[in-house]
């Protein structure tokens, strides 16, 4: 592709632009420079819009000269010529003609990632930038394949240097780019596309090879495509949804329920045959937790005759404290006297805390631990772990890293992010 043949080039032109005041080419796609300067210092361009990269004192500096670069022809048919700071591109390819574009090019080290199309990078002269992938849309982090998209994200980009090639600012004042470098083929918005881990963002998209890589992906079934039903995170946004609302999917009320009742993360094979059963409509949630304690092993856990022990672990795992004196009474009539099953107790919990505000704060580190055990289900889907191929040894290894990923998840994201990020050393003596 024509993007990862730049970058090399641009990595180039990016150091002569900044080793000379990274001026030239300031806003020269935003109507040129503007008045007054931003609280990061960096200029206002003619449309309103904050240049990423241009600082304060360019609005002094004669920004019509541009020193051009002339690249080699065999870098494409098309001849391409780069200045010190816009790239200008004409058609590409024959089969997928685009428009000619004007790019804003810069070099930089990808320190974090956000989401499936987000991420954080450190330009060379210490400037740092909060990145969109162009032209497509991942789904949300609270999403069904959410996790995956970051994740895949993740593994590409992270603490990788790379080529950002601006084609906009967005409302929120995030860079709108194209993310190239030497490591990979084509761009990052491709590759996300290619495993099925975005949609073609139509409002914005206006490349139509993109349109070709998501039906590829979608015959396949990859990534979000193996859904029966996905919904396209324009339309989880406009419904309003969060987190909490995101329990309406069925991944998301399998997962609670592991962590509720065995108090650790699944196994994705365990996680995607509940799902599967919910998706056809032969069970409910409710009946998914009856057979939780339809196990041997649940049954070890919680013995019929000690609900007690159910109504502590179950607030431990959910609440992470003991049920009050009036609380943990209530729930042990009910159960001692059979006016509630413990499956019943379970969805009640769960529903009742989600709908009540003076919760919140309780649920703020098991919503954590949901999160996280979905990912952790994620990775093993992606490295081909499945529960029953395992040795035994090995299933007693997967069960209790299930445990581990989630005991050190407080209610600071900051440790939902640490507990994801120490998932392939748990798991990696598992994969094949």
């Amino acid at each position: 592709m024509f993007y990862a043949k730049l970058s090399l080039f641009a990595w180039l032109l990016f150091n002569l632009q900044f080793s000379h005041a990274g001026c030239s080419g300031c806003c020269s796609s935003h109507e040129g420079i503007g008045e007054g300067c931003a609280e990061n210092d960096r200029i206002y361009c003619g449309d309103g819009s904050i240049s990423p990269s241009c600082p304060c004192e360019c609005r002094d500096t004669d920004t019509t000269t541009i020193v051009n670069t002339i690249i080699d022809n065999s870098v494409n048919d098309n001849s391409t010529s780069l200045g010190a700071a816009i790239v200008e591109t004409d058609a590409i390819e024959d089969d997928t003609a685009v428009a000619p574009r004007e790019y804003t090019i810069q070099y930089g080290k990808v320190t974090a990632v956000t989401d499936g199309d987000t991420i954080k990078i450190t330009a060379l002269d210490g400037s740092t930038y909060t990145i969109r992938l162009a032209e497509i849309d991942a789904p949300e982090s609270c999403q069904r394949f959410g996790f995956d998209a970051k994740q895949s994200l993740t593994d590409l980009l992270l603490n990788k240097y790379v080529t950002v090639m601006e084609e906009d600012i967005d409302r929120y004042g995030r860079v709108v780019a194209h993310i190239t470098g030497d490591f990979f083929i084509g761009s990052a918005s491709e590759y996300q596309l290619e495993h099925g881990l975005a949609w073609v963002y139509d409002d914005y998209a206006t490349d139509s090879s993109l349109d070709v890589l998501e039906q590829i992906a979608h015959d396949a079934q990859l990534g979000l495509w193996a859904d029966n039903t996905p919904m396209p995170p324009w339309e989880w946004r406009r419904g309003e949804y969060d987190c909490v609302s995101q329990r309406d999917s069925f991944a998301w009320q399998v997962a609670e329920l592991y962590v509720a009742t065995l108090g650790y993360a699944p196994d994705n094979e365990g996680l995607q045959y509940w799902i599967d059963e919910l998706q056809n409509g032969n069970w409910t949630q409710a009946t998914v937790a009856q057979s939780f304690f339809d196990n041997p092993t649940v049954q070890a856990m919680y013995p019929s005759n000690d609900n007690s022990a159910l109504i502590d672990a179950l607030y431990l795992n959910i609440f992470n404290r003991f049920a009050d004196t009036e609380g943990h009474a209530y729930w042990l009539t009910e159960l001692d006297s059979g006016n509630i099953q413990r499956n019943q107790m379970v969805i009640a919990l769960l529903n009742g805390c989600w709908t009540n505000p003076d919760a919140a704060d309780d649920l703020k580190r098991f919503q954590l631990q949901v999160e996280v055990a979905l990912a952790f289900a994620g990775y093993q889907d992606r490295n081909g772990i499945v529960f029953r191929a395992l040795h035994a040894d090995d299933q007693l290894l997967l069960r209790q890293a299930g445990t581990d990923v989630l005991e050190s998840i407080t209610t600071d994201t900051d440790t939902k992010y640490s507990a994801i990020d120490a998932i392939p050393a748990l798991l990696g003596g598992l994969i094949d």
